[in-house]
This record gives structure tokens, C-alpha cells and sequence, in this order.
């Protein structure tokens, strides 16, 4: 289920010309889950996830993103994290970080 950051997050993607995300894609590897994504672009191995305070202050949840993170990497996937800040100032940089990854995966 999308947080509302999340959907947040989607609808500002979407509003820049991108591409609709995939919600909370799955990523599997045989019957284990590897990872649950917030946002994906599974065609291009592209992850985006909202952190929220709750994962900079919750040190469990800080250690499962950490290996949540490299195990998604060492299969071929870009991830992009980001945050309210990502959102308030304008999402130019995040927008831009969005826009190169799908240019560097379409090529």
C-alpha cells in the first residue's frame, strides 16, 4: 500500500512527462523476496523509494535499507532514494536524477 509521500512522490512523476511507476513491485529471486520497491520502473531495473524519518530513526529499519539497497545494486538495479526535502525544494534535482537513470537505461 503507497504511503501518501509515496503517492505523492508518483503523481509528481508522472506530472513531468515520466512514465508511471510500478507500485510496490516485487522483486523475487526464486520463491525469496528480495525487496519490495515503492516506486519501479522494472523494465529498467530503476528503484525509487521515499524514506520517511521513521527509516533515519529506526536503526533496525536504517540496517534493512542499507542491505535492501545492495542486494537490489547487485542484481543491476539504480536506486534512488529520496526524501520530504527531495519533494520541497522544487524535485528539480530528484526529477533530474529520475530523467538520466531512464536515459542511461533506454540507450
Amino acid at each position: 500500500m503507497e504511503s501518501p509521500k509515496e503517492t505523492e512522490t508518483r503523481l509528481l512523476i508522472v506530472d513531468a512527462g515520466l512514465p508511471e511507476p510500478v507500485v510496490q513491485h516485487e522483486v523475487r529471486e526464486g520463491q525469496r523476496l528480495v525487496a519490495r520497491i515503492d516506486l519501479a520502473y522494472p523494465q529498467w531495473k530503476i528503484a525509487i523509494e521515499y524514506e520517511g524519518d521513521g527509516h533515519r530513526t529506526d536503526a533496525a529499519q536504517w540496517r534493512r535499507d542499507i542491505q535492501r539497497q545492495r542486494e537490489l545494486e547487485d542484481r543491476g538495479w539504480i536506486v534512488i532514494r529520496l526524501t520530504q526535502l527531495d519533494l520541497m525544494d522544487g524535485s528539480g534535482a530528484f526529477l533530474g536524477r529520475l530523467r538520466r537513470a531512464v536515459a542511461m537505461r533506454q540507450a
